[in-house]
């Protein structure tokens, strides 16, 4: 049962990205299998990748970077803008259709999934919000950018915002129509 697993592990991973060979990672009983591909590559290495689309790239092993940057302190502690390609990202992406939305938020999507972006100091990093409806997930108008809402939850960055259901939910608004709070019978979210 155990090899079965490993090779659906393979498989899995294998259709979602990196084809290069893979490792079999084991602490105990618990095995996993792990991609040997690069986590990121300098800005002169532009050479290894293959430009897709966008700020998309894929290596020779079909592994998906996003060209992304930061900000680090140089010898002085003046700031030095560092461009470089990271794998830290959903392999899952359909790069073809895949969009952030208009107004700036975090959030993006493509024909599949709906994606968070975090950006780090090591770069931009945009995972998948298992279970999101990509047919009704939009941002919320609050006082942050932070926020969203699809036909089963409302989110605070990649998490559900616990105990409030999208239909009983009322949105309190400051002067400028900016969502400050969600109210649900007793419940009360402060937006922050």
């Amino acid at each position: 049962m155990k090899k079965f697993l490993y090779l659906i592990m393979i498989l899995t991973i294998s259709l979602n990205g990196c084809s290069q060979k893979f490792e079999k990672v084991c602490h105990g009983n618990d095995c996993s299998v792990k991609c040997n591909c690069p986590i990121g590559y300098e800005i002169n290495e532009d050479s290894k990748l293959k430009h897709v689309k966008n700020q998309f790239y894929k290596n020779e092993y079909g592994h998906l970077y996003i060209k992304t940057g930061s900000v680090r302190p140089g010898k002085n502690g003046e700031p030095i803008d560092n461009e470089f390609f990271s794998s830290l990202i959903s392999q899952s992406i359909d790069v073809d259709t895949y969009k952030k939305f208009d107004d700036g938020a975090w959030y993006g999507k493509d024909k599949n999934n709906i994606y968070f972006t975090k950006p780090n100091s090591d770069g931009d990093h945009i995972w998948e919000i298992e279970g999101a409806d990509v047919k009704t997930f939009t941002t919320l108008n609050t006082i942050y950018d932070n926020y969203a809402i699809d036909a089963n939850h409302i989110y605070k960055y990649d998490e559900i915002v616990v105990g409030f259901n999208p239909n009983k939910t009322k949105f309190l608004r400051n002067k400028e129509g900016l969502i400050i709070e969600l109210v649900q019978g007793t419940l009360r979210y402060k937006i922050e």
